[in-house]
């Protein structure tokens, strides 16, 4: 099936085994669209006005909100990520930037060098009852890796109190 507008121009095409392009009489998926001007497909709820735009773009490759709400990534029915429409990061949390109650018992980051840094509850390290506790770990059987902080001074504080403070001098 081809569509072509008056002037006898292809709009678009779905082929014999049913995939259908957009810019292209060869599609090599369901859906190809392909034009030299950033091909996009928008997404847009009427209730809320929600917008949701993936696009290539010259060189870079897009998946954007453009409307003023927040992205979830969601896996198994459940949202993992959220970007909130004000910019913040919530990792197995559910609910917006508001109210952070609920989360998930562990989040781990995976560095490129092979190590995972685990923030948890401090009862899987300690076994307080309450806080939280960070461990760096590496890939292959969990070892405890050494864990760096850096910054012109660290701080440490129970509660709202300073513990401990060391400068760059070591002091």
């Amino acid at each position: 099936l081809r569509v072509d507008n008056a002037a006898d121009e292809e709009l678009f095409r779905v082929n014999a085994n049913g995939k259908v392009g957009i810019g292209t009489n060869n599609p090599d998926s369901l859906l190809h669209l392909y034009s030299a001007t950033s091909p996009t497909i928008h997404l847009q709820d009427t209730t809320q006005n929600t917008k949701l735009k993936l696009y290539a773009q010259d060189s870079s490759s897009v998946i954007g909100n453009y409307s003023n709400h927040r992205m979830n990534f969601v896996t198994n029915s459940l949202s993992r990520i959220q970007l909130t429409n004000d910019g913040k990061i919530q990792i197995g949390l559910p609910g917006n930037s508001e109210g952070l109650a609920g989360g998930t018992s562990v989040v781990n980051i995976r560095a490129m060098s092979g190590g995972n840094l685990h923030i948890r509850p401090s009862s899987d390290l300690q076994g307080s009852t309450t806080g939280i506790g960070i461990d760096s770990l590496n890939d292959a059987g969990n070892a405890i890796t050494d864990l760096v902080l850096r910054g012109a001074t660290t701080y440490f504080r129970n509660s709202s109190a300073e513990t401990l403070r060391i400068k760059n001098t070591g002091e």
